[in-house]
């Protein structure tokens, strides 16, 4: 069904002109998922830089989670220039 799809929640006429993309929008909206779950790594992270001691261990989860957010970030755009874009280009 549309409704719990994210196609549903931002994209609702997309999803009922277009049902054969809601599993490109349930792919995005996998890569929310991951972001905010990225996001929130990193934000603890730096959050532990405000310690009086930084340890090699807190640099190096910093860093991991730089490259994790990065990597979903690639991937997230270049989703959405292969899913959404085309439809905004068709529909304007």
């Amino acid at each position: 069904m549309v409704s719990d799809k994210l196609g549903a929640i931002h994209f609702p006429q997309f999803g009922l002109m277009y049902p054969e993309l809601n599993r490109g929008f349930s792919l995005l909206d996998g890569d929310h998922k991951v972001l905010d779950a990225a996001l929130d790594g990193t934000q603890a992270a730096l959050t532990q830089l405000n310690d009086p001691v930084v340890t090699r261990d807190q640099l190096i989860g910093l860093h991991k989670g730089g490259q994790a957010l990065e990597n979903i970030l690639n991937r997230h755009i270049w989703d959405e220039e292969e899913v959404i874009i085309p439809i905004f280009l068709r529909h304007g």
